[in-house]
């Protein structure tokens, strides 16, 4: 399961509306989904969700994102305990900032690429095919794994998402420095 709506806001700014908005999407969707799944699987199989580094790092403005995506973390736990004697495993593939349609605008940012790429250990950022080989690997049947976050996100839970300021300084410098490039 892969839900994903992005809602940059500050925290004393969301309203009402914008919480029930990502509850309904990325919390009471997973649920109802996963409920259906549930009763159609047999004994086996496996249930993946797609959530986010952000449900254990900070990112500003994210707060109703963030606590949709370590609440859905939390429920994944629920349903790997309930259904593990059933044979059902279940887990989530926690990814940092990955270049997909949710992100697509920034994504096509170098400065904002690079700017992320800054705390992530290993140097980049990640990719869809990261997670889905994370993915294919915890539907495998070698996988001995319940109940778990995967971490598929270079390691940046070891450090931190870099702030707005600092996404926004990048921007501004790498805009000026595309004017210097064409005026010489």
């Amino acid at each position: 399961n892969a839900t994903g709506w992005g809602l940059l806001k500050p925290f004393l700014e969301t309203t009402k509306e914008d919480i029930e908005r990502m509850a309904a999407v990325q919390f009471t969707g997973a649920i109802l989904f996963y409920q259906a799944m549930l009763r159609s699987m047999r004994d086996g199989g496996c249930l993946i969700q797609i959530s986010s580094a952000t449900a254990s790092i900070m990112l500003e403005d994210h707060a109703a994102y963030m606590g949709t995506k370590a609440a859905t973390d939390h429920v994944i736990r629920c349903i790997a305990n309930e259904f593990g004697h059933r044979g059902i495993r279940a887990n989530s593939i926690a990814p940092g900032f990955t270049p997909t349609p949710m992100t697509a605008k920034a994504s096509k940012n170098r400065a904002i690429l690079d700017t992320f790429a800054k705390e992530y250990p290993l140097g980049r950022v990640g990719t869809s095919d990261d997670i889905a080989k994370a993915a294919v690997w915890l539907a495998s049947d070698d996988c001995f794994m319940t109940g778990q976050v995967l971490q598929v996100n270079g390691g940046v839970t070891l450090r931190r998402n870099p702030t707005n300021a600092e996404i926004v300084t990048a921007v501004k410098a790498a805009r000026e420095t595309a004017k210097q490039e064409q005026g010489a």
